[in-house]
């Protein structure tokens, strides 16, 4: 069998299993479903949201985990949240500009 020129050394994995469909019926609508629903949660979030969550995710923290926190130890975390991303707003910028700066948060 002669492979054409237009497809040689194109990769086709090898499917494990047929691609589950998307329907709410069964175990594989599920997680589609579950997968589709945190998109559309990741995309409602604001941008703060966003940092917040990748900052707790850095720090091997959930959002439940943190929301389930005692008062006193969520405020220690923002205000450790807080101090970790001026420090990178502060890095990032000087290094854009070539310049140290006093960022007013």
């Amino acid at each position: 069998m002669q492979i054409s020129n237009s497809l040689a050394g194109v990769y086709y994995p090898a499917q494990t299993q047929a691609a589950a469909p998307m329907s709410a019926s069964g175990p594989a609508g599920k997680a589609g479903d579950s997968a589709e629903q945190a998109f559309l949660d990741y995309m409602k979030e604001t941008p703060a949201q966003k940092l917040e969550d990748q900052w707790l995710a850095a720090h091997h923290l959930t959002r439940k985990q943190f929301d389930a926190m005692p008062p006193k130890q969520r405020e220690a975390i923002l205000k450790e949240m807080q101090a970790d991303i001026e420090r990178q707003l502060k890095q990032q910028t000087e290094k854009k500009t070539g310049t140290k700066t006093d960022l007013l948060v």
